[in-house]
Parts: structure tokens; C-alpha cells; sequence
């Protein structure tokens, strides 16, 4: 239901601070191709 899609978003944003730098230029690159 809709707290396991919370719950996926939480854990995918904890990544994404512990990947830092990295990984937000990864997302700009996605956001680029899926719009």
C-alpha cells in the first residue's frame, strides 16, 4: 500500500545523502532523459 511507497522513497533519499555529490549528478543525467 501506500506506507510501502513511503517507505521505498525514505530508504531511496537515505541513499542518495549517503551517496552525495555523486549521485546527484547520476539524477540531473535521469531527470534529463525521463523528461
Amino acid at each position: 500500500g501506500e506506507e510501502m511507497i513511503a517507505f521505498k522513497v525514505g530508504k531511496a533519499v537515505e541513499v542518495r545523502r549517503g551517496l552525495g555529490g555523486q549521485n546527484e549528478r547520476m539524477e540531473k543525467k535521469e531527470q534529463g532523459t525521463l523528461s
